[in-house]
């Protein structure tokens, strides 16, 4: 009975496992989506509040990204 049980816990963990690695790997593709969109608007010459406006992220992540992107270049 303790081993069934055991069995039982092991596999639901498993499911559990599985379906958070899925959440988080959705979660990071969709924010990549986002950063690589706010890229492209601001190559575009788009204005900052419009590109938070279309991709859903904060002004200051705008920002940061625009900074972040002037360093490297």
């Amino acid at each position: 009975l303790l081993s069934q049980y055991l069995d039982y816990a092991k596999a639901e963990g498993k499911v559990e496992g599985k379906v958070e690695g899925k959440a988080e790997g959705i979660a990071i593709g969709e924010a990549q989506t986002k950063l690589s969109l706010a890229r492209k608007l601001l190559a575009g010459d788009f204005d900052h509040a419009q590109i938070a406006e279309l991709t859903d992220l904060s002004l200051e992540k705008i920002e940061a990204l625009t900074r972040a992107d002037e360093e490297v270049a």
